[in-house]
């Protein structure tokens, strides 16, 4: 049952969310090292092409790569990067421990809430709103609703957070 609610809520919020995925400008390597760096974040970014896309912070090798971000809008971009620049600093400053402690999807959940404050600084924009977005159009293009065997957790629970974000700051440790 709290999977098809959770389908259901989703398939609403893609209904309901324009899909701006298109012909968009994108963020060349060095811009995006340049905002990653510019939170502090101290990752080398490499990137690659592909019709998909993904994102990750790296711990072992102290790196966020960016698969096919040619394809998304630059402030989808932007709030994805820095989200695996909240992965950076959690890193760097010793809170993963903290966090997992916390609970498992907790470690997401922060670098979500880094990630749409940023944003918010940076940009003057309603990055909860781009948050909606980017998990909306997962499920629409994708059937992806996020996955609790993961560290990750549900979409609609990110969404939820990310709402939340616009009047909650980032859990400081």
């Amino acid at each position: 049952m709290k999977r098809f609610l959770v389908g259901l809520y989703l398939a609403l919020a893609a209904l309901l969310t324009p899909l701006t995925v298109g012909a968009t400008p994108t963020l060349s390597t060095s811009q995006m090292q340049e905002l990653v760096s510019s939170v502090g974040c101290t990752a080398t970014v490499t990137s690659s092409e592909s019709s998909s896309f993904n994102a990750a912070y790296i711990p072992w090798g102290h790196r966020i790569i960016t698969i096919g971000f040619e394809n998304l809008p630059a402030r989808w971009q932007q709030l994805i990067l820095l989200h695996e620049a909240g992965h950076c600093l959690q890193s760097q400053n010793g809170e993963f421990q903290t966090l997992l402690n916390r609970g498992p999807y907790e470690i997401e959940w922060d670098a979500d809430a880094f990630a749409i404050r940023k944003m918010g600084e940076l940009y003057g924009v309603d990055a909860a709103d781009l948050n909606h977005e980017v998990w909306a159009y997962l499920y629409h293009e994708y059937g992806y609703e996020g996955d609790l065997d993961d560290s990750h957790g549900l979409s609609v629970e990110r969404i939820t957070r990310g709402n939340l974000n616009r009047t909650t700051p980032r859990i400081e440790s």
